[in-house]
């Protein structure tokens, strides 16, 4: 393994296997093999424990080199194999599995769908075929030395995906190193898997901004390629967090945000990272965009294209953390102004109402409306159509409290203070619709303990 070539390291690996074979149907069917590897500990050629610094190596699959099918037989005309190479007498998974791994040290059976009471042929009489299942697990344990080339490690970590993508960030911002840096985003713009994560794009975007001290360096076409792959490289599956849009601003202020306008736009309009996110999360990048919109050199207006993002695809889960989206709200009002955020926290509202809203985010949502109302730059009458679809919320939510908590506001509800919840019916009956002025009149007929909790 030495002879392999120049800068080759040799390891020595202590892992585990657990092998699952489920069988369905009385007479099995059909079958599916599933298998774990988890490495145990890792040694160096003097012996020396590197097990965490080798973490990465948990991409390796001590498997058979050729591919298995989904029923887990290989298939020894396939190229795109796996780590270690071996074949039983039948070329099947379960022989190349026993001969790289020995013997099992444990093995365990369990079923489902057996009746005790069988027909004496193991048949039962009141299951269906596809409810019956058999799963043997096999546990196996062995050592093995592994020996890779040291100058593919970038690439070898890499293919952990975004776990191995963070492990090599984090030792290039601790060793500063560049040309591993260059390496790295050579790896991530040509891999569809090996991506950052919002930790690691934040760190090296911070790394390369800090290291850039001198104008004429900020303007280099190198480090602005640097900075733009790093921001096309962040992984579709993260939304940008607000430390990460702070930081993009920073290195915009240095490298130019013309510069990078390019990827600012490839980032905020991918659509699949737009896909049901909560909308703190657009509100998050309104913020970022109304920011970035005052700086000088910005070629860009992406506040309607927020606008229409959050729109179109905020989820519109019950879970919504509206304490949250509230004062993420007035922080925006706060630091730009009602004039420049009005459209956007319109939005909001308006996506607001289209949750199946829980009692306690309805108030919420009311005393945030009352709020805005209170500023100066609000004019009377803006926000009419909000409070409307308020007021029917908050009946809606009443009742289905009510209805959940037997004729008694919930815990949620009784958490809220009683002049909100008093605020809020006397917001319906200044601003709400007949209809729902009606409605909340019939809960008060049928369930005469609400005034009585307030």
């Amino acid at each position: 393994m030495k002879a392999a070539g120049k800068g080759w390291k040799l390891l020595i690996v202590n892992a585990n296997m657990k092998r699952t074979e489920t069988s369905y149907g009385y007479e099995a069917t059909w079958s599916h093999v599933d298998q774990e590897y988890t490495i145990i500990e890792v040694f160096d050629e003097e012996g020396n424990d590197v097990t965490e610094s080798m973490a990465w190596l948990d991409i390796a699959e001590f498997d058979c080199v050729s591919k298995r099918d989904r029923t887990g037989n290989v298939q020894l005309d396939n190229e795109d194999g796996m780590l270690l190479a071996t074949k039983g007498d039948n070329y099947t998974y379960f022989e190349g599995c026993s001969n790289n791994w020995g013997v099992a040290h444990s093995e365990s059976h369990e079923s489902t769908g057996y009746d005790s009471d069988s027909d004496g042929y193991g048949y039962g009489r009141y299951h269906y075929d596809s409810d019956v299942s058999r799963t043997t697990t096999h546990q196996y344990k062995d050592t093995f030395l592994l020996a890779y080339d040291t100058a593919a490690e970038v690439d070898l970590m890499c293919l952990g995906g975004v776990k191995g993508v963070s492990a090599v960030a984090s030792k290039i911002v601790v060793t500063q190193d560049c040309s591993l840096l260059d390496r790295l985003l050579s790896v991530v713009e040509s891999d569809n898997e090996s991506k950052f994560d919002i930790s690691s794009c934040q760190q090296l975007l911070e790394m390369v901004t800090e290291l850039t001290t001198r104008r004429r360096d900020a303007l280099s076409r190198s480090n602005i390629d640097k900075v733009n792959k790093i921001l096309l490289g962040l992984a579709t599956s993260f939304e940008p967090s607000k430390e990460l849009f702070a930081t993009i601003l920073t290195a915009g202020d240095k490298f130019g945000h013309q510069n990078l306008s390019v990827s600012v736009l490839q980032l905020l309009s991918d659509t699949t990272r737009l896909r049901q996110h909560e909308i703190s999360s657009f509100l998050c990048r309104a913020n970022f965009i109304l920011e970035l919109n005052k700086r000088p050199g910005n070629q860009f207006n992406y506040v309607e294209n927020s606008i229409r993002d959050l729109s179109t695809h905020a989820s519109t889960s019950s879970n919504q953390r509206v304490s949250t989206i509230r004062d993420s709200i007035l922080e925006m009002i706060e630091r730009h102004g009602w004039a420049v955020v009005e459209d956007v926290v319109k939005a909001a509202l308006a996506q607001l109402h289209r949750v199946r809203p829980r009692i306690d985010q309805v108030v919420i949502r009311g005393g945030l409306i009352r709020k805005i109302q209170g500023l100066q730059e609000c004019l009377p009458g803006s926000l009419q159509q909000h409070v409307v679809d308020f007021t029917s919320d908050f009946v809606t939510s009443m009742g289905n409290d009510m209805e959940k908590a037997s004729d008694h506001l919930s815990g949620k509800a009784t958490n809220l203070s009683k002049f909100s919840i008093l605020r809020s019916i006397y917001s319906l009956f200044e601003h709400g619709t007949e209809s729902s002025q009606r409605d909340f009149g019939r809960i008060v007929c049928k369930r005469g303990t609400l005034f009585s909790v307030l």
